[in-house]
């Protein structure tokens, strides 16, 4: 048991169910009711045999949302972690059913091995266990062993709420290890994954993306639409569907928002040039909730990685150098580069960011929500079409959509209204939905049934198929000419300018590797690794975007004596795979039977 233990990778799997509990014995209540609804009677759901009361399901939002907001900063996302938490609560109770059947048990001397040698990410970032910023078992193994720590309330609670997550998580693990106990990694396999790690080639290629191809070149028929949706009525399918009709109230900032922060970063920038220390500026100041907590800081990235104007600022600059205000579809930047390299033959650079979004005020913001609020109580008055007649509002369409799909101003966050309105009658009003985009009311306008949906309503999705594949055809003949141009003699490059194709190199990559502006893992990495030798030349090769020409460059096998002294790494690292897969299947198979209702809806719109 105490090997398996080390194998960390497989750990992981599943510490995701566990960590909520963990949570849930060490973050303190908080104040208002997230959920917008006053705690009652009625159950948010059931798994099996549990009901999961509304109380204990606020309990578990509340600890979630303190978990984010505490990590981020931000504000965080309502529906998503209603959803999230939703899941992990189904998760948490089905694998407890069957460990309790399978007499699953822990022992404390596990619980204090996993404890003391592999302790939780939450312990290993107390500043009480560190030294010089970094975790230090001495210290974390002394607290464990000082008699003391027991005789404090506070300690003993923090190291029991430790063992009882640790547990939780070993108990899961052992199911793990029984579901998925007759994984086996023979050695071919483990060669092939290091063939397809190590192996590296480097080419050159040309490319017509099927995007630059005029629609005029690719036109659909009516007939092609009909027989295309014919022949893939399945891919249709929709569950229980509503419509409604809804206004919205944007929250687009205006012209003097951009101008107002567009002059904040102007005066960061000064305060960085000044001599201010960057990093500091972007933890204080920054809105990018990845980077700010860490100064800024991206890391190294190369072309092709980050939003066109972005990127160009980047490449432009030397390490020291500060940009002007960079404006992308994020809002306002400013970039500091602070180190640049050569790797695999692509330059890189190593740079610190500071975001500012384009927001409305506060001010504005309350004004529109109390403009929102109004008309909702206006609707629910007078109902939704007069109470927007008088008001003055344009009244939209969703169309029919179901759980899981998009909707205007909902986005995918559908399941919630769905399921609301669903149990509802024709002209009931939602409630105040918002989010990033604005404000918006929803009113029940129809219902239908699961089935097939009608080719009116999937005839843009049908042409935009069928359009595409018409491109990548076209994409495809201009290559084959290329292809042939080069097999005649001509040079990959010229033909390619011959033809209105892009020309470009890559740096050594692998099979499972990325390549900007291709992708990674598609139809381009199989064809050049069929390429043998230096000077070979692809037919022309289409991706679900692009057809390309590729010319290997160079080929480097892979290290047999690497593979010697890597396979046992490799053989664990593909066991720990196929145990996942195969859990993740088992645990699929053991949620589609298990009698869970949800009746989230009754209290949350938003997920």
């Amino acid at each position: 048991m105490l090997k398996t233990m080390r194998n960390v990778g497989f750990i992981k799997v599943m510490m995701w169910v566990v960590s909520i509990c963990f949570v849930g014995l060490i973050v303190l209540e908080w104040g208002a009711d997230i959920g917008g609804r006053k705690a009652d009677r009625a159950n948010v759901g059931k798994i099996n045999s549990r009901a999961v009361s509304y109380q204990e399901f606020d309990t578990l939002l509340k600890q979630a949302y303190r978990q984010q907001k505490d990590q981020g900063g931000r504000e965080p996302d309502l529906g998503a972690l209603v959803q999230e938490t939703w899941e992990r609560l189904v998760a948490e109770t089905l694998l407890n059913e069957e460990i309790r059947k399978r007499g699953i048990v822990v022992s404390d001397a596990e619980v204090d091995y996993v404890n003391r040698h592999q302790p939780m990410e939450f312990v290993q970032n107390q500043q009480t266990f560190q030294t010089g910023g970094k975790f230090d078992p001495a210290k974390y193994n002394q607290f464990l062993d000082n008699p003391t720590t027991y005789s404090n309330p506070q300690a003993a609670q923090f190291v029991h709420a430790v063992e009882g997550s640790i547990e939780k998580f070993l108990r899961t693990q052992k199911l793990q290890e029984r579901v998925a106990a007759a994984v086996k990694v023979t050695d071919a396999e483990a060669r092939q994954a290091y063939t397809e790690q190590r192996e590296q080639l480097k080419a050159e290629y040309a490319a017509t993306e099927a995007g630059s191809i005029p629609d005029a070149e690719a036109p659909v028929s009516d007939a092609e639409i009909s027989a295309y949706y014919e022949a893939h009525k399945n891919d249709f399918e929709q569950g229980e569907a509503v419509r409604c009709d809804f206004v919205a109230f944007d929250k687009r900032p205006t012209a003097e928002d951009e101008k107002a922060v567009e002059a904040e970063v102007r005066r960061l920038l000064d305060r960085a040039r000044a001599g201010e220390d960057f990093a500091r500026l972007a933890q204080e100041h920054s809105d990018d909730p990845g980077s700010a907590t860490n100064g800024g800081d991206l890391g190294f990235f190369g072309k092709g990685r980050m939003v066109p104007a972005f990127e160009q600022a980047a490449f432009s600059l030397q390490p020291g150098q500060v940009s002007e205000p960079i404006r992308t579809q994020f809002g306002w930047h400013i970039l500091k580069v602070e180190e640049r390299k050569t790797e695999n033959g692509q330059e890189q650079v190593k740079a610190r960011h500071i975001l500012r979004r384009v927001e409305k005020s506060r001010d504005a913001l309350d004004q529109l929500r109390d403009r929102a609020e109004a008309f909702l109580e206006q609707a629910r008055k007078r109902g939704f079409a007069a109470a927007a007649s008088a008001a003055g509002l344009q009244t939209h369409d969703t169309g029919f959509f179901s759980k899981g799909t998009f909707a205007a101003g909902l986005g995918n966050r559908t399941s919630g209204l769905v399921a609301s309105f669903l149990h509802r009658p024709e002209g009931e009003v939602s409630s105040l939905v918002e989010n990033e985009q604005g404000f918006f009311v929803y009113a029940l306008k129809g219902k239908r049934k699961a089935g097939i949906r009608p080719l009116d309503e999937a005839r843009q999705m049908v042409t935009a198929r069928i359009r595409q594949e018409k491109k990548v055809a076209v994409a495809k003949r201009r290559m084959e000419q290329v292809a042939a141009a080069v097999r005649s003699g001509v040079n990959l490059q010229d033909a390619a300018r011959t033809y209105g194709a892009t020309y470009d190199t890559t740096g050594l990559f692998a099979r499972q590797g990325f390549i900007p502006r291709v992708g990674n893992q598609n139809e381009f990495f199989g064809a050049a690794f069929r390429l043998t030798g230096p000077g070979q030349v692809s037919d022309a090769v289409t991706t679900d975007r692009a057809a390309y020409v590729i010319k290997l460059i160079e080929r480097r096998p892979s290290d047999e004596q690497g593979f010697s002294a890597a396979k046992d790494a490799i053989k664990a690292n593909l066991a720990d795979q196929k145990r996942s897969q195969i859990f993740a299947t088992w645990f699929e198979d053991l949620k589609k039977h298990a009698d869970i209702e949800d009746h989230r809806y009754m209290f949350f719109s938003e997920y």
